[in-house]
């Protein structure tokens, strides 16, 4: 018959591998947890990263180009202007023809830039930004294209000497000219945002 000894450390173990066994899963839940939030920060600090280099690589870029082409539509409308006050005055036609020739061109630059930075590792979000942006530069290169037709009409109309008619197509130019103001003002603005946004959430990220 055990004595009373023996009875007592008996019933001490399995208290006491019961103890062991929870230190044993608090450290592991520690460390488990420990290494998740390590795991996170990396990424997350990855993500940051890669959004504030976009910001030199690509919306930067896209900012200056949008807003040359903002100045040079207002140049433009003002040529329009004195187009519509004279039609016969050369000097505007060869301001407008320049201005003509430089817009798509830099539109042409600004959608490439977009394709280049879409063809790489980006976060899903500004990939999605991207996207919507070249969508909206694609609907004003194709007004571009609307109004070139236009614009021979106009020409037309002006060489061959029919200055009312004309007046009245520059009229109409000048509706949907302001329309593609309208549309490359809220594409900077929007450019313009999420730059500022991107920073925050890195200051808020460090």
């Amino acid at each position: 018959m055990p004595d009373a000894g023996e009875s007592q450390v008996s019933a001490l173990t399995p208290v006491r591998s019961s103890v062991r066994y929870r230190i044993v899963a608090g450290i592991a839940v520690i460390m488990f947890a420990f290494a998740v939030l390590t795991i996170y920060s990396i990424v997350l600090h990855r993500v940051t990263v890669e959004k504030i280099g976009l910001i030199n690589t690509t919306y930067l870029p896209l900012t200056l180009g949008a807003s040359e082409i903002e100045a040079t539509q207002l140049v433009f409308n003002t040529w329009l202007d004195r187009l519509a006050d004279d039609p016969n005055q050369a000097i505007s036609r060869v301001w407008i023809d320049a201005a003509r020739r430089f817009r798509p061109s830099k539109l042409t630059r600004l959608t490439s830039l977009i394709d280049e930075t879409l063809a790489k590792d980006i976060p899903q979000g500004e990939a999605r930004f991207l996207g919507e942006l070249r969508r909206r530069l694609t609907e004003v290169e194709a007004r571009y294209a609307e109004n070139e037709t236009r614009f021979q009409k106009l020409y037309d109309l002006m060489d061959s000497g029919h200055v009312e008619e004309a007046r009245v197509h520059i009229e109409t130019l000048k509706r949907a000219e302001r329309r593609l103001d309208r549309v490359l003002v809220g594409v900077g603005n929007e450019i313009d945002k999420h730059i500022k946004s991107l920073v925050k959430d890195a200051e808020q990220d460090g």
